[in-house]
């Protein structure tokens, strides 16, 4: 079961979400990662900063 959520809202906010066992916040961080660096690989511009929020449940 995936567990791990990851979303980029309209306003540029990336988000995930996950349960709080270890292996979940481990999963919740690569996929961060990994979507991070998707959707600015090509958009982003110089200088240009990505507020991240994690909420644990």
């Amino acid at each position: 079961m995936d567990l791990a959520f990851c979303s980029k809202q309209p306003d540029g906010i990336v988000t995930t979400r996950a349960l709080a066992a270890d292996h979940w916040l481990r999963l919740a961080s690569e996929r961060l990662k990994k979507f991070i660096d998707l959707s600015l690989r090509g958009d982003a511009e110089p200088g240009q900063t990505a507020r991240l929020f994690i909420s644990i449940v």
